[in-house]
């Protein structure tokens, strides 16, 4: 009887917000646990078409949610023939700009399987797969499956949540649609919360995180402000990420309350383990580790586009507030703070989270691939 060949994996990520990063890193981990894999490869798909691309996309990115919020909704939403037109133009523009490079890697890797977290390389996989021998699974990190997600060639794809079924096209009916969660990272034990703070050069006392994700985007400003002027005897933790001008602005600000500001880190587990809950834009990833760390979570409406799907599937979670106006923050923290140390409450939201996805999905992926052996 012939032994099984090991399996090579390649990993694609985009890296214009963390969380598609983040979530390719999880998922190759994971794999890394796994036996009968020889290979795991991981690549920015940004860098594969050119080594300026991650940095001039992720500044377009971040200068059309600051400034022209509302095009970015109408954009995302893809409701006019001009957005389907705009959308078209973007998928032969990612189809040129990949196509060549990424060719020459998947030629000197022949991998059994590629496993994507952004939709930037799906143009030119669905070509590549006609010449070589892989299958494509696509991880959707956000609470939709947009359109610019589908398209022809995956073999599966796995969402979020079960309403996120609802966007997709009739294209990806030929793919398998599995609902499996937020890829995180499997760090589950808890730190005591009062090391945590002391390491952090924090008191022990309530202690809220205000985040920005990777790029310290959002009225992070405004809601410190309201919060600080609101409540008192708290910590404030800000997360300020990538955005060194508003990290330098907030450490020059005044606090009453006890206050630490925080630029770009790697392992952000402690901020989540020192904190009584977390305040900031619902991106997918995001979202999904606080709740795995056992946290409520306080939504403030900054934008619209992907982050509409994860509201849309944690808003029947009693632990996710949604704060219409940042002025309410203040009191949706009065409400989490009259609650305190509730084992029960974090034993709800752990419950609730997304524990487990990442091994879950690798093990449909190591699965599949056995089971259909070329």
């Amino acid at each position: 009887m012939n032994e099984r060949k090991p399996i090579r994996l390649l990993f694609l990520h985009a890296r214009v917000g963390e969380g598609h990063t983040q979530a390719c890193i999880n998922l190759a981990r994971c794999a890394e646990q796994k036996g009968g894999i020889s290979d795991i490869h991981i690549y920015d798909c940004f860098n594969i078409a050119h080594p300026m691309a991650s940095k001039i996309t992720r500044m377009l990115y971040i200068w059309t949610i600051r400034y022209l919020p509302a095009m970015w909704v109408f954009l995302y939403r893809r409701r006019s023939p001009l957005m389907r037109f705009i959308h078209f133009v973007a998928r032969v523009l990612m189809r040129w700009a990949l196509y060549r490079n990424l060719s020459r890697i998947i030629r000197n890797i022949e991998p059994d399987a590629i496993v994507c977290t952004h939709f930037f390389p799906l143009p030119p996989l669905y070509n590549l797969k006609k010449r070589h021998l892989f299958k494509i699974y696509t991880v959707v990190t956000d609470g939709d499956l947009h359109p610019l997600w589908t398209y022809e060639g995956v073999d599966t794809y796995f969402i979020a949540h079960q309403n996120a079924k609802g966007t997709y096209n009739e294209k990806t009916l030929r793919a398998k649609i599995i609902t499996a969660g937020i890829p995180i990272g499997a760090e589950f034990k808890r730190k005591p919360v009062d090391r945590v703070r002391e390491k952090l050069g924090l008191s022990n006392r309530f202690t809220v995180l205000i985040t920005g994700g990777g790029e310290g985007m959002g009225p992070i400003e405004n809601i410190a402000r309201h919060i600080d002027k609101s409540l008192s005897d708290i910590n404030l933790m800000i997360l300020c990420g990538r955005n060194e001008r508003l990290r330098e602005r907030l450490s020059n600000t005044s606090y009453k309350n006890e206050t630490r500001i925080f630029g770009f880190i790697d392992n952000i587990i402690d901020l989540y383990d020192a904190s009584d809950c977390v305040v900031g834009k619902p991106g997918g990833i995001t979202t999904a580790e606080v709740f795995a760390r056992g946290k409520p979570f306080v939504a403030h409406i900054a934008y619209g586009g992907q982050e509409e799907g994860n509201i849309r599937r944690y808003k029947s979670n009693k632990w996710f507030y949604i704060a219409e106006d940042i002025k309410e923050i203040p009191k949706i923290l009065e409400e989490i703070l009259l609650v305190g140390e509730d084992k029960k409450r974090e034993g709800e939201i752990i419950s609730s989270s997304d524990r487990g996805v990442s091994e879950k999905i690798i093990e449909y992926i190591l699965t599949d691939l056995k089971n259909n052996v070329k």
